[in-house]
């Protein structure tokens, strides 16, 4: 766990023998701070794609006491409560004199932030982000602006923004809405009800606009001034890729709408048959069609099935005709989503990669390669 992480649980937890957390981590350096009291409620905000993540989502709430077990899965057990500070803050936004919290400490990168589930016995209440980064602090009133439009809107089955602010010494806070339940569901495969709230989105948001005034240009214009933080050989294909783009929307104005920039199975939840989406810190307002639909589909790839390039590439060609339900040219809006997802991250690192992210520059960039040698 990095410094600044560490840092801030020391500054929002402090010690209570009454009240008893397990602390787990899993391969990828994530950790969860889990408390005992309604275990099964709190350990919504554990959303495993393995299937060793999934068993213990499922089962630890039951076995949580047995120490073999604790210590073969390395979980240290502690006792903890919120500081005063922050859980009045947390009770006044929720209207409760008591809340239960569990922690995500965040996946590790420049953007590493806290996140804690609030509770009230089995309700789920709602979430709270923290960070004491001022990027971070960025994201968060990006994400209020996003949501407070997409409001207005009449964007449905999205959280609202209760709380924005900062705390405490420079400890930023934001803390929003949900609809989820312990009966809500994680969808890992795509169905109708993820082209519906796109369609949805789109309708609400669309834009005829200048194409060199879009989110969608700017970002492509930011990954031509960081080629620096691309080895020499990638820098060609995506100066290819990028030329093609901009030469097919040059000088045009397009029907753009709004990309919630993160559209995974552990950003969203079904609720009801209706699909409720969340974490809009990376929404953009002006992008292509649908554009979400690749993030979707290229993530799971990466993260679920553990795919490299060409299977990710062939499971795309199996599955083409029905992005072409939604969408005029998959090909082209494919690359023009993987253009848009290297430039945020490279301009975000700016060439400080963790080998995560280093094996899913890699995946991107050769992806790219073959849809451009598929055009040949």
């Amino acid at each position: 766990m990095n410094s600044s992480i560490s840092k801030i649980l020391a500054d929002i937890l402090q010690a209570n023998s009454n009240i008893t957390f397990y602390t787990f981590s899993n391969a990828d350096s994530k950790t969860w701070i889990m408390p005992q009291k309604n275990m099964c409620t709190a350990m919504n905000l554990y959303q495993p794609s393995g299937i060793k993540g999934k068993w213990m989502k499922n089962y630890f709430p039951y076995l949580y006491w047995i120490k073999p077990l604790q210590k073969r899965l390395g979980i240290a057990v502690n006792q903890y409560e919120l500081q005063l500070d922050i859980k009045k803050t947390i009770c006044r936004i929720f209207h409760s004199d008591a809340v239960d919290f569990s922690i995500f400490c965040g996946t590790p990168s420049v953007h590493q932030k806290i996140t804690i589930q609030i509770s009230n016995e089995n309700k789920i209440l709602g979430y709270c982000k923290l960070s004491d980064k001022e990027d971070i602090k960025n994201l968060f009133l990006h994400e209020q602006k996003i949501l407070g439009m997409l409001k207005e809107k009449e964007v449905s089955q999205i959280p609202e923004c209760l709380y924005c602010n900062t705390l405490k010494d420079n400890l930023y806070l934001f803390i929003q809405s949900t609809t989820k339940t312990n009966h809500s569901k994680t969808l890992h495969n795509w169905n109708d009800l993820h082209w519906n709230f796109l369609t949805h989105l789109k309708e609400k948001t669309e834009q005829i606009i200048p194409f060199e005034q879009t989110d969608f240009f700017q970002s492509i214009k930011c990954l031509q001034q960081n080629q620096a933080y691309l080895l020499d050989s990638e820098r060609a294909i995506i100066v290819i890729a990028i030329d093609k783009v901009l030469n097919h929307y040059k000088n045009s104005t397009v029907n753009f709408s709004v990309c919630q920039g993160d559209f995974t199975p552990w950003n969203m939840f079904m609720e009801k048959n209706q699909l409720f989406v969340f974490d809009w810190e990376y929404a953009g307002l002006t992008y292509p069609d649908y554009i979400d639909r690749f993030h979707f589909f290229t993530q799971c790839c990466i993260f679920e099935q553990h795919f490299d390039a060409k299977k990710i590439a062939r499971s795309y060609l199996i599955q083409k005709q029905t992005f072409s339900e939604y969408i005029t040219n998959p090909d082209f809006q494919y690359l023009c989503y993987l253009l848009d997802i290297i430039s945020r991250y490279v301009n975000r690192d700016k060439g400080i990669y963790s080998e995560a992210m280093k094996n899913s520059l890699k995946i991107w960039i050769q992806l790219i390669f073959l849809l451009l040698k598929c055009e040949k």
